[in-house]
């Protein structure tokens, strides 16, 4: 699958996520443009100045290299900023980077494999499931104007990839954190970490006020 690429450090875009961009540089401005001529996905990847374990190398003289694994979805404008242009990006899923193509008029696009997610929630998993849902309910009240906001929120979030998906790209502190849920595939297994994750952060909370 041909896809275009956003790199970016500290940037992951989860199955079942939506992420919001103000695109202004005049290359990625083209590659939005490209994207929504053509019906490309976009993918996006944590990019670095150096090598890393599941990094590959991309043509960019400032961060060379990227993930091999990314999350990609499709391109959608919002509106116009001071600057540029207000996009979403909504997933179609994660994949695999097979083959970097090169730049194209400066952007650079790509040859991904997507990679199978299982989206189906266990019995098992319900309980901690209701409980990370409610605790995202609680954060949002803290950003949000009103109830009736965050029962919006809420209503899009119905399924349980989309709730983790927010959670881990909106709610969860650090880089580690957020690439460590990425990389699981199921989603039993992600609500598992996430509420142990959850959990020491909020010992750490508690110990640092004794």
């Amino acid at each position: 699958m041909e896809a275009v690429l956003f790199p970016l450090p500290g940037l992951i875009l989860s199955p079942g996520g939506k992420i919001t961009l103000n695109i202004f540089e005049p290359r990625y401005l083209k590659m939005v443009q490209d994207a929504l001529d053509r019906d490309l996905p976009m993918a996006i990847g944590h990019a670095s100045k150096t090598e890393f374990s599941t990094s590959v190398a991309i043509p960019d003289e400032g961060f060379p290299y990227v993930c091999s694994d990314v999350g990609f979805g499709k391109v959608e404008v919002l509106g116009e900023s001071p600057k540029g242009l207000f996009v979403a990006v909504s997933s179609l899923g994660k994949a695999h980077i097979s083959h970097v193509e090169g730049c194209t008029s400066d952007y650079i696009k790509l040859q991904i494999s997507p990679i199978h997610q299982n989206y189906e929630l266990s019995a098992h998993s319900e309980f901690l499931y209701r409980r990370i849902k409610s605790l995202a309910a609680d954060k949002m009240m803290n950003c949000l104007n009103s109830k009736e906001e965050v029962e919006r929120v809420m209503q899009q979030l119905s399924s349980p990839h989309k709730l983790l998906a927010f959670y881990t790209d909106h709610i969860l502190k650090g880089w580690d954190k957020k690439y460590e849920l990425f990389q699981i595939d199921d989603i039993n297994e992600k609500i598992k970490r996430l509420g142990e994750m959850i959990v020491s952060d909020s010992r750490d909370t508690d110990s640092s006020l004794h």
